[in-house]
């Protein structure tokens, strides 16, 4: 996605919830830039005793996960590994 499709997603979701996040993903090495993602305003957790002054406890970011996505090569264990 560009960053002009970022921007968009960005602007929608700070006008219509008030808030929007956007968090790093890593590291691009062909353009040797910073891949970012834009987090769904409403599936982040942050810490409620924290303001722009003193630093977050924590701070979640619940993301969907595909079953698909849930391999090994993923660095997700399968079931016969858990037991």
């Amino acid at each position: 996605m560009g960053m002009k499709q970022k921007n968009f997603q960005r602007n929608w979701d700070k006008w219509f919830f008030g808030i929007s996040y956007m968090r790093t993903a890593g590291w691009n090495k062909y353009d040797q830039c910073i891949e970012t993602v834009v987090c769904d305003p409403m599936l982040h957790l942050p810490d409620p005793m924290s303001d722009h002054i003193t630093p977050s406890r924590f701070e979640y970011d619940i993301r969907r996960i595909m079953k698909d996505e849930l391999k090994p090569e993923f660095g997700y264990k399968s079931k016969e590994e858990i037991s």
